[in-house]
């Protein structure tokens, strides 16, 4: 049924009303919702007569997301950068972290490809290059769209996808189509999305120290723009749009994949403030541009959460994946994600909480929870058999620390502190978060007319904490969920053990021998596939020779080689020490010890990310810990995780 433009400008006065009707509590607490972006308020009375998702022959496809967070902005979320504290040009594709152009003519799916180079390009370097398939999260994001390859979408649809383990498959999986559009089919996921970052508006264009520090960091950052064809330039493959044109619709999503702070002012059609642009990874085949690729001035309108005169943002994000084998299971409610902020009662901090049922005996390894704000304290609580609401039963954990970004998280508990389950039991993830700006501070998944349909709550699901105690969700706002995840993993524990080189030979204690390499290799040992199992290799003349896996030239002959997990996704890589310097194949280096030091490496903090350290006369110093003297100067280093 086509709707008359009255009857729809009253529907989305009526949707805009509802959202913003406080909710009162049994004690008068009130739930109350953040406001909704004005963009996607525009969008929603537009939709039904310019659902345009392409200009001319190329595709475009991004839409508004309701979030809206005029407050959080200007924060710099890798401390305090110096303006001297990134190099003046930068390009990932130096270091091998940036996967091929693709495609997505004819169809309005430019979300789902920024997405995925992001996640492609923060799982890089890997062997094989990774490609994921765009279609299926495009036909599978489960949004209230008929026909989704050209309803068009954006990052938080792409987050719910992911962080539910929906995706990503490989794209000879489910390849994208090169004709008439096709259905797509639940298939396993081939990496898990556990940590997605968003980023905060920024009022000045020359802010550019966060974009710059995720790039050297991670990976390729998803962002967006107005797309209009007046302000690209051929000649020079460049885009500005000036803040003082007027256009604002034509959304277009793609990927930042490095920097050049004295790229010409005069390369763009209309000349910018000062010089400086971002060089962009487009979705439109490798014919269009420079190869598939084009710079956007630092001074674009919209380009890099730049804010608007009217206080909103365009999305800028970063998808970092895991191993598939991190984590067997995923307790949630919230498939289809954070659809809007809600504070209640106090504003700013409180808790909010959700009762699983364990679906078999196994042990609760990690939960997961959007933040809404930067630099976020939290405590986690988990009680086992709660008796009231989400607390009483057996208190069986409790985690502190601070999220420094604003997105999707997962945080892992100690293995001193894993909560084993038993089929039956229920267990609750009880979180506290305390914002430093914004008010609404608890994510969640609720029906909305025209982007979300279909969810249904029970009784003793969620919970939210208000002045007088718990109160169910389900009679706060009925047919929604807070998002809150757990992960859960075997209740065996896999510890390390150890082996020996010898003579071309690793003997590994309680496992068949393995013959790889020369009596004169140097032996190095690590997890190349992200399978959760440790592979051998060895390092001879500067080449790393990795036991099914293929050699990786780097280093010299006379360097000592290292390994380690250096971005968190499971898989370990390579680097050398070389005059006190830790060289990090596809990272930045990292100056650190003597030239007469040993190399040691290791997760200091356990955030799964591999960190540096030396051993000199006893003692461990270990880079951002506290050093450990042990041993004699005289031992070899050596480095685990022994219980």
């Amino acid at each position: 049924m086509k709707l008359l433009r009255t009857e729809i400008i009253l529907f989305v006065a009526l949707l805009v009303t509802m959202m913003f009707i406080p909710i009162a509590g049994a004690a008068g607490d009130e739930l109350k919702a953040g406001p909704l972006n004005p963009e996607y308020i525009q969008y929603m009375k537009e939709k039904p007569y310019d659902s345009q998702v392409q200009v001319g022959t190329h595709g475009l496809g991004l839409i508004p997301s309701p979030i809206y967070r005029p407050d959080v902005k200007d924060v710099q979320m890798f401390g305090s950068n110096g303006i001297d504290s990134y190099s003046a040009t930068f390009d990932l594709r130096d270091s091998g972290k940036v996967s091929p152009v693709k495609n997505q003519n004819p169809w309005g799916t430019c979300w789902a490809f920024a997405t995925f180079a992001s996640l492609e390009s923060t799982s890089m370097p890997a062997t094989p290059t990774p490609g994921f398939s765009e279609k299926n999260l495009v036909n599978l994001a489960g949004f209230a769209y008929e026909v989704p390859q050209d309803a068009g979408g954006q990052m938080r649809m792409s987050t719910a996808y992911l962080t539910r383990w929906n995706g990503p498959v490989n794209s000879a999986t489910d390849p994208y189509p090169t004709g008439t559009w096709t259905s797509s089919d639940n298939y396993p996921p081939v990496k898990h999305v556990q940590n997605v970052v968003f980023f905060p508006g920024r009022t000045s264009k020359t802010d550019t120290d966060n974009i710059k520090g995720a790039l050297t960091r991670w990976g390729a950052v998803y962002s967006s723009l107005w797309w209009y064809n007046a302000f690209y330039s051929s000649t020079y493959t460049s885009y500005y749009q000036p803040a003082s044109d007027s256009g604002s619709s034509s959304g277009h999503a793609v990927t930042i994949i490095g920097w050049d702070d004295a790229y010409p002012a005069t390369n763009f059609i209309e000349t910018p403030p000062g010089p400086g642009a971002w060089l962009v990874k487009n979705s439109w085949g490798s014919t269009w541009g420079s190869a598939g690729y084009f710079y956007v001035s630092y001074y674009d309108k919209a380009f890099g959460s730049a804010i608007q005169s009217s206080g909103t943002y365009k999305d800028t994000a970063v998808f970092l994946g895991e191993s598939t084998s991190n984590y067997p299971t995923v307790y949630s409610y919230d498939k289809l994600g954070e659809v809007n902020d809600y504070s209640y009662g106090s504003t700013k901090t409180g808790s909010f909480a959700n009762v699983f049922t364990a679906t078999s005996s196994e042990t609760i390894k990690a939960v997961g929870f959007y933040t809404t704000d930067l630099s976020v304290p939290y405590t986690v609580k988990i009680y086992k058999n709660p008796t009231s609401g989400p607390i009483g039963g057996t208190p069986a954990a409790t985690l502190t620390g601070t999220l420094p970004f604003m997105g999707y998280n997962t945080v892992e508990i100690p293995s001193s502190q894993q909560v084993p389950v038993t089929t039956g039991d229920t267990f609750s993830v009880v979180v506290t978060v305390t914002n430093p700006t914004n008010t609404k501070y608890i994510p969640i998944e609720m029906n909305s007319e025209g982007y979300t349909s279909g969810i249904v709550s029970q009784n003793g699901q969620g919970y939210l904490l208000g002045s007088s105690g718990w109160s169910d969700l389900k009679t706060l706002l009925d047919n929604s969920h807070v998002c809150v995840k757990a992960y859960a993993g075997s209740t065996v524990a896999t510890v390390d053990t150890v082996g020996v080189y010898r003579d071309g030979v690793f003997y590994r204690y309680g496992a068949d021998s393995i013959v790889y390499g020369l009596s004169t290799d140097t032996p190095v040992t690590g997890d190349w596939n992200g399978d959760g199992l440790t592979k051998v290799g060895v390092y001879r003349d500067g080449v790393f020779y990795r036991y099914g896996a293929d050699s990786i030239v780097y280093g010299l002959s006379t360097d000592i080689p290292v390994t380690g997990d250096w971005n968190g996704d499971g898989q370990t890589k390579v680097g050398v020490y070389r005059d006190g310097v830790f060289y990090r194949n596809g990272y930045d280096a990292i100056a650190y010890g003597l030239s007469t030091d040993k190399p040691v490496t290791g997760d200091w903090n356990g955030d799964r990310i591999t960190e540096v350290g030396v051993y000199r006369d006893g003692v461990f110093y270990r880079q951002g810990a506290d050093a450990i003297a042990y041993g004699l100067s005289t031992d070899k280093p050596v480095t685990g995780k022994w219980k």
